[in-house]
């Protein structure tokens, strides 16, 4: 338990150093990756905002509060028609005091 409740306490214990970050990036293409990531947001973007036009006309929730105290969001919607969405299932995962 107290293994748990320490890792949970220190969000940088397993983080790299700024030297060991230079060198895992130190052959990146950050123009490339930023180029990709702008696309990936555009499309990201785009389809939640279909969904959310979609959720206005069928009556689909944008934001839910799942039973277990976790979140769900409509990103999208799958090729079937059926409304997609993010959702978190573990609220009480890492405990703080």
């Amino acid at each position: 338990m107290w293994f748990g409740s320490s890792y949970c306490l220190s969000p940088h214990a397993l983080s790299q150093t700024l030297a060991e970050r230079q060198v895992i990036t130190a052959n990146y293409d950050q123009q490339a990756l930023t180029l990709l990531e702008a696309e990936l947001r555009k499309d990201f973007e785009t389809n939640q905002r279909i969904a959310f036009e979609m959720a206005a006309q069928k009556g689909w929730e944008t934001h839910m509060t799942l039973p277990n105290g976790g979140n769900a969001l409509l990103v999208g919607v799958f090729d079937d028609g059926t409304p997609k969405y993010y959702a978190t299932y573990n609220r009480e995962g890492c405990y703080y005091h």
